[in-house]
């Protein structure tokens, strides 16, 4: 549990909680990034979450569902987005607690999700397309080598001719 209790206070407090969180080494494609949060019963919606990368840019928030009450506790919940996928990046939940008032947050869950950039993925089309070059190219030798076959005089005891191929199989 991390909050501000200022029942108590005569002015405003602050605070931050900050979430790091260590990531591959892929830096291809995008990042998706999850939150849900648990808020105690009497907290006055005075947060603010924000998503950075290593650079100190700021994610883009995609939304959410609006809160709702969940086992008597404020359900918060939403969608963060960084593009290119960052070695890390930093969730931060910001308190402005009013006096007399109090922020706590009871639970926080985050997941993530490295999306590859499309264009690193090969298309099927691309792929078969290689592969039909690949079998143009072993056809074209077959023929090339069939044409280079050595030719042995007939033996007495066979009625063909002996071919050896040099090793390639066609």
């Amino acid at each position: 549990m991390i909050g501000i209790d200022n029942q108590q206070g005569d002015s405003t407090l602050t605070g931050t909680a900050i979430f790091h969180i260590d990531n591959t080494a892929d830096t291809i494609g995008k990042k998706n990034f999850w939150f849900e949060e648990f808020w105690l019963p009497g907290s006055d919606n005075t947060w603010t979450n924000n998503l950075y990368d290593p650079t100190g840019a700021m994610g883009t928030y995609l939304g959410g569902p609006d809160d709702s009450t969940f086992n008597g506790e404020l359900l918060h919940d939403g969608e963060w987005q960084i593009i290119p996928n960052p070695t890390n990046e930093t969730f931060v939940v910001s308190f402005s607690v009013p006096a007399g008032q109090y922020e706590l947050l009871d639970e926080l869950h985050i997941a993530t999700e490295c999306v590859p950039d499309p264009e690193a993925t090969p298309e099927p089309g691309t792929l078969s397309l290689v592969g039909l070059g690949l079998a143009g190219f072993a056809f074209r030798a077959c023929r090339r080598h069939a044409n280079n076959h050595l030719f042995f005089p007939v033996s007495p005891v066979e009625s063909k001719p002996a071919i050896l191929s040099r090793g390639f199989i066609c």
